[in-house]
């Protein structure tokens, strides 16, 4: 017992009610201090989710390419008022047919696919044709934020082939290719880097930032690059809704759905969600070779996969590419998808962007984005974006596009 309480047997009993409202205090200033704590390090937490813990796309423009003479860029910063960098999730880009909306996402895909696997010759973008004088490169840039730092890779492609690069991290230049000559802020590179430059001597058209991150995180001087490599295959996910591929789509997700019960469980609820009438689905083989799914309905009917409407494969193929164990949802990265609405009910649709646009993240475990292409402004809407997701590609009578973000 403190000297204290045992004198206070000895006093005057106002003086016992003052010493216990005294400790009573004290214990509410602890506790009051305790919830400030925990309130911060919750705060803390937060922070490190939405700003160190995500990898996104924040900015994207193209120049001198197809049918885009001038600069046309998408931007994925959310107009808020806010201090820290808030992305979002969704853009869609509509117009008229033949007005460059596949040109704009074709750009964005082949920057993609041009850091994640091309080390050879091939690129196949073409510069604005309608310039018989035009001897400038095409120019693809790219803003993005992985952890707690934002980059700016830049891209020249000429003739079929990468002329030149700038990587930009935290605003440092990390590294400026021109032709088979590498430096970083005007210094020829060495070391690790030194060597992937000698490297492009061996190919006929390479890309400097692929060659460094094939080197791996072992290698000092290459982690980096592997890292942003990384990103970019995760994020190279294109519109793959040809025939060619949808036969081996359907047959993956009837191999997933035998493996893993949890994804098959998800699949028949999407499919019973796409359909009411659905009862179950099982996995069957096909072939010899593949397998199917064998959708039971309610009214006792049985029809394989294979068989049924382009719509229903389409919509299969979608919940595959996202929803499934390591997709795009789960793992983070940028949907590229033309013409989305196509074969799909709009209901369907707004559901699949809606995945993306999850704020409690049920589904956006990885901070993905979806970038699509529709044909007007209402399908926008309807399918759940907001002002500031929306651009509108016009073509003039020059056959010359243009990019306008909608209010």
């Amino acid at each position: 017992m403190h000297q204290f309480d045992v004198i206070l047997h000895d006093v005057h009993p106002f003086y016992i009610i003052i010493h216990e409202i005294h400790l009573f205090g004290n214990r509410a200033i602890v506790l009051f201090q305790f919830v400030i704590l925990c309130v911060i390090i919750s705060l803390c937490v937060v922070m490190c989710i939405i700003l160190g813990g995500f990898s996104m796309l924040r900015w994207f423009c193209c120049k001198n390419c197809l049918s885009f003479d001038e600069e046309a860029s998408v931007d994925m910063g959310a107009n808020t008022d806010t201090a820290a960098p808030v992305f979002s999730r969704a853009a869609g880009v509509y117009g008229e047919n033949a007005s460059g909306k596949t040109n704009l996402l074709t750009a964005l895909s082949a920057m993609f696919w041009n850091v994640s696997g091309s080390t050879q010759k091939g690129l196949f973008l073409q510069p604005f044709h309608k310039d018989e004088e035009n001897d400038e490169p095409i120019i693809l840039k790219m803003r993005f934020r992985l952890s707690d730092v934002e980059y700016e890779y830049t891209q020249e492609i000429k003739d079929e082939r990468i002329e030149g690069e700038l990587l930009l991290g935290g605003g440092v230049e990390l590294f400026c290719r021109k032709g088979r000559e590498v430096s970083s802020e005007g210094v020829p590179v060495s070391g690790v880097l030194g060597e992937v430059a000698a490297e492009l001597e061996n190919y006929e058209s390479a890309v400097f930032l692929r060659l460094a991150g094939n080197k791996g995180a072992a290698l000092e001087g290459a982690a980096l690059y592997k890292e942003i490599c990384d990103w970019f295959t995760r994020a190279a996910t294109t519109d793959r809704f040809v025939s060619h591929d949808a036969v081996w789509a359907l047959d993956q997700a009837a191999y997933i759905a035998e493996k893993d019960p949890c994804y098959k469980g998800e699949l028949i609820g999407f499919l019973q969600w796409y359909d009411p009438c659905v009862e179950n689905v099982e996995v069957v083989p096909y072939n010899n070779i593949r397998r199917d799914l064998r959708i039971r309905y309610k009214d006792g009917r049985e029809e394989l996969l294979q068989d049924e409407s382009d719509s229903m494969h389409k919509a299969v193929m979608l919940h595959l590419y996202l929803r499934a164990p390591g997709g795009i949802l789960e793992k983070g990265g940028v949907a590229i998808m033309d013409r989305l609405d196509a074969k799909l009910d709009p209901v369907v649709v707004r559901k699949v962007v809606g995945w993306f646009q999850d704020e409690e993240k049920t589904y956006n475990k990885g901070n993905a984005q979806i970038i699509f292409s529709v044909n007007n402004k209402a399908a926008c809407e309807v399918y759940g974006l907001d002002k500031g997701q929306t651009y509108l590609v016009t073509k003039g009578e020059d056959g010359r596009s243009q990019l306008q973000r909608q209010p």
